[in-house]
């Protein structure tokens, strides 16, 4: 590149100053002026941010009201489609699935990723959820696949809806994909047993073999239990060597074992883990007034056992129902009629309660941004009173 000769120096330095001059007005006063000028007219500060004041929009009453009257809205009409498909096409279910599951699992990593919650997307629902999709896009035929994800979703990712309370709450997108999250799978696997998808005809000409009419409890226990130490393996492996947790991420052992402040063992927990705590104290594993320590091993490997145990025992009447549809409709009736439940214990308890207190306010003040809670995995931890391991309403 030739270099510049002085006139055509002088040339250009006179084209910047002209463009300067039209853009912003004067020649001293720069684009930095300008921007702020502009900011000031925006935000009504010059040191206020953009996104800060959509945020404090965001979070004015009438806005969210709004927000949430329309996330009430596709929630129940998401649920409508669901009922339509599974009623009215079940064979073309795992489209739905799909179109469901794809763009919920891709907003929780997201979100989660964003503020620091990216390791509960470690946790077993969601490599349920990955398998499902494997095998409806990846290894359509494998009968071993079919298998265990029929018990493993049947079981205990279906169990895990009265465990861990999860709700259908319409207007929450963490509640909704949650409850999704745990009854999507169940609901997908109980049409691809009994409904085929159009072409999968009994024996289906995809799989390596034909179904069995019955499942034989020690291999398919056996797979569902493989899969599942297979993924505790690779969790432990990645939270505890590869990337090990900061201390200022939270973990679903460390969301489970913090205790409520001010209240002695076993009162400071609430759900799974009180039963876990005094269990564990009448077997002499925790002492007297000791509490969880989520860093501990001894800890950890108190919640590994309990999940393990949990799994046993949830895959053997899920293997009882592959052969016998009209108990598996019922069993998967009632999980969603708990989990609809839930949803109006929610409501009616909580959260009639803690919106109207929202917007509460003097001299029509807006409210402070409530912050944002996760749906803890497998996953609500919450109370018969309505409140949750952290003591928030989420």
């Amino acid at each position: 590149m030739q270099a510049l000769t002085g006139a055509e120096d002088r040339r250009l330095r006179d084209l910047v100053r002209n463009l300067m001059q039209a853009l912003t007005g004067p020649e001293d006063r720069r684009i930095r002026d300008l921007v702020r000028r502009r900011m000031r007219t925006l935000t009504g500060a010059e040191d206020r941010r953009l996104r800060d004041l959509v945020r404090s929009v965001l979070d004015k009453p009438p806005v969210v009201r709004l927000r949430d009257k329309f996330s009430f809205m596709f929630g129940v009409l998401g649920c409508g489609v669901v009922e339509a498909v599974a009623l009215l096409a079940p064979g073309r279910f795992w489209m739905c699935y799909a179109a469901y599951i794809v763009p919920l699992l891709m907003a929780r990593l997201y979100l989660y990723v964003g503020l620091g919650w990216h390791y509960f997307l470690l946790d077993f629902c969601y490599a349920s959820n990955l398998l499902c999709l494997v095998l409806i896009f990846v290894w359509p035929s494998s009968t071993t696949l079919l298998v265990m994800n029929f018990v493993q979703a049947t079981g205990p990712l279906a169990v895990a809806i009265p465990t861990w309370r999860n709700s259908l709450v319409f207007h929450s997108l963490d509640k909704v994909t949650s409850a999704y999250i745990h009854a999507l799978p169940p609901l997908l696997c109980f049409l691809m047993r009994w409904y085929p998808p159009q072409g999968w005809s009994l024996p289906w000409p995809h799989l390596s073999q034909p179904l069995p009419d019955q499942l034989d409890i020690g291999w398919a226990g056996g797979c569902a239990l493989g899969g599942y130490l297979v993924w505790q393996s690779a969790q432990l492996l990645i939270t505890e060597v590869v990337f090990p947790a900061a201390a200022s991420y939270d973990t679903s052992i460390r969301t489970l074992t913090r205790p409520k402040p001010d209240k002695p063992p076993p009162s400071c927990y609430s759900g799974v883990t009180k039963p876990v705590y005094v269990m564990c104290t009448r077997l002499g594993v925790m002492r007297k007034d000791e509490l969880f320590d989520a860093e501990q091993m001894k800890t950890k490997l108190v919640f590994i056992s309990v999940q393990l145990v949990y799994t046993a025992l949830t895959v053997v009447p899920a293997c009882y129902l592959w052969s016998c549809p009209r108990v598996h409709l019922l069993y998967l009736a009632a999980i969603l009629a708990i989990c609809v439940w839930n949803g109006a214990s929610y409501y009616i308890e909580v959260f009639s309660k803690a919106y109207r207190k929202q917007f509460e306010g003097t001299d029509g003040a807006p409210p402070p941004p409530q912050q944002f809670q996760p749906d803890l995995v497998c996953e609500e931890i919450t109370g018969a009173d309505g409140s949750n391991v952290t003591g928030d309403d989420s």
